[in-house]
Order: structure tokens, then sequence, then C-alpha cells
């Protein structure tokens, strides 16, 4: 309930925000610019939103961690949008749409590669097994190990 409101008061609020400054502070001929070019800004925001599991697929080389119907349905939402706005000629539309069918087409294509690759250890979890192992998975750890293991000698 708690999260529901603070969601509530920030878009409440940011929508709130955007509108009073494009009525009040942008003047009348800039107004289409300023909305379009943070309208622009967020939509790529909300398609590269998914980067960091694309990171993670690549380093586990497994797509357990990018679920495919989001990713599915974020690829068919830009191609959508990007049809539109060809259709009618909106740049502000347009621009970030292409960014989002790029970016879709970049997630389908990493979950056709990884998506019969045997499922990989969690990354955290291959770390504290190799601390438990007695050997440090943090580079400089290691460095540190090796020179202490040379004093002794």
């Amino acid at each position: 309930v708690k999260a529901a409101k603070l969601v509530g008061v920030v878009n409440v609020g940011v929508l709130g925000t955007v509108t009073a400054v494009a009525l009040f502070a942008v003047h009348k001929n800039t107004r289409l610019t300023f909305v379009g070019i943070l309208c622009t800004a967020l939509t790529i925001g909300m398609y590269a939103s998914p980067l960091s599991a694309m990171s993670t697929v690549v380093k586990t080389k497994s797509v357990e961690y990018m679920p495919f119907l989001l990713s599915l349905f974020l690829f068919l939402n830009a191609g959508v949008w990007s049809a539109y706005a060809v259709l009618v000629k909106d740049i502000y539309i347009g621009v970030p749409n292409a960014v989002g069918l790029f970016l879709g087409s970049a997630q389908l294509i990493l979950y056709v590669i990884y998506k019969n690759k045997p499922v990989s250890t969690n990354p955290i979890e291959a770390i504290e097994e190799e601390e438990e192992e007695g050997r440090s998975a943090h580079p400089a750890r290691r460095g540190i190990e090796m020179n202490s293991s040379l004093g002794n000698v």
C-alpha cells in the first residue's frame, strides 16, 4: 500500500510538474519540442531498462534472468509504434521506438543464442563458492593473497 501511494504521488507529481512547466514556463512555439524531447528521453529509458538483464545473460550465458515474453512484447510494441510514426511522420514517436525496435531485436537475438545453453550458476553463488574453497573471486584480493603467500616463502 505504501509503495502504491508512493508511485501514485510520484506519477501525479511528475505529470503535474511537466504539465505546469509546459503550460506556463515554455512559450507556445517551443512547447511541442519541449514535451516531445522529454517523452523521447523517457521512452528511450524505458526501452533501455532491460540492458542490465542483457548484460547478465551474456555473463552467465543463460536466459533465466531475461523473461522472454517481456522481450517479445517490448519488441512488438516498438515495431507497432515505429510503423505508426512512419505513417504520421512524427519524429518524436519514431526515434525512441526505432531505438526500442533495435534493442528489442538485440534481446530476442540474445534469447535465441543462449536459450539452449545449460543453466549456469548464479554469479553471486559462484563467487561465494570460490571464497569457500579458499580462493578469492575478487582480482585485487587474489593479488594480495599471492603477495602474502610469497612473503611466507
